[in-house]
């Protein structure tokens, strides 16, 4: 019986939101390269995708492998 609920859809609701946060993005710098700025209304494209990425869904980035000593004196 497979799991449902908060913590098995999250990643799922995660990759969405990217994945429409990158197409917004994409289509702003298609339409933005193509010429068209639609009297400025073609940057509220760049606003919902900078909203819709998820970031508090992104892990912290990790040290290296043996990176995580300080330095001798």
């Amino acid at each position: 019986m497979p799991l449902r609920g908060p913590r098995t859809a999250r990643p799922l609701v995660a990759y969405g939101r990217a994945a429409a946060a990158l197409l917004l993005f994409s289509a702003w710098m298609g339409l933005l390269f193509a010429g068209f700025l639609l009297h400025g209304a073609l940057h509220l494209l760049l606003v919902a995708a900078a909203l819709l990425f998820p970031r508090r869904s992104l892990a912290p980035p990790a040290a290296p492998a043996g990176q995580d000593d300080l330095p001798p004196d």
